[in-house]
């Protein structure tokens, strides 16, 4: 890596990062005279410049905002969401003593992180893109997603708004449901039958018999 300092742009420094505001801060304004010729400003220029970085990796929903030669002392100012602010003052004073001063007053509490960190462990009951599973329909048992397998007729909301409208009975939708099922599970075993591959434990996705009637479809019975 290149740059001065480059150890700040690394994700191991960013996640070492120890302050996380209350959810209450909105913006953080620092103000300070950078260079050799201000030594009471050294202090907030070195915490600018080693823990800005994981100032805004670990708080991405504040704002930080950094004025240089505007001011003839250096100050943090932290804007709340209800209109407060507070300024610290941070003139002669260290780099870690800033930010130790930040990290008491500033940072959320300790019980609330601890059940945020609770929070955001993997539940396997959770699916998503970040999860183990993409979609619930990856467990055996789910309806599988249109995209990759057709609904049967009994399942489409399209078509139980006619059965509710009376354009089609309940027996009618069951018919048309089993029938079409029944085709494509035809071409499913006539596919397979071109690439020689085994049929035998094909068997329909859904059964309208087996969700309306409680009849087992055909290929179930002995």
């Amino acid at each position: 890596m290149k740059g001065q300092a480059a150890l700040r742009r690394t994700l191991g420094w960013l996640q070492k990062g120890e302050i996380k505001f209350r959810h209450d801060i909105q913006i953080v304004t620092m103000n300070y005279n950078p260079g050799t010729n201000n030594p009471h400003h050294s202090g907030l220029h070195k915490f600018v410049f080693w823990h800005l970085p994981q100032l805004a990796y670990k708080n991405p929903d504040v704002q930080f905002i950094t004025y240089k030669y505007m001011t003839p002392t250096p100050w943090v100012k932290l804007y709340m969401e209800d209109d407060r602010q507070f300024l610290v003052d941070c003139d002669s004073r260290s780099r870690q003593e800033i930010h130790d001063h930040i990290k008491d007053v500033f940072n959320i509490p300790q019980d609330e992180e601890s059940q945020e960190a609770t929070a955001i462990q993997e539940n396997p009951a959770n699916f998503g893109e970040f999860c183990p599973r993409q979609c619930a329909c990856e467990l055996p048992g789910h309806v599988a997603c249109p995209g990759f397998a057709a609904l049967p007729f009994h399942l489409r909301g399209k078509q139980q708004t006619k059965v509710r409208a009376g354009e089609m009975t309940m027996e009618e939708l069951i018919q048309d449901s089993e029938t079409d099922m029944q085709q494509r599970l035809e071409n499913r075993r006539n596919k397979l039958e071109k690439i020689d591959a085994a049929v035998s434990g094909i068997e329909p996705q859904y059964s309208t018999r087996q969700s309306w009637t409680g009849v087992l479809p055909p290929h179930k019975r002995h």
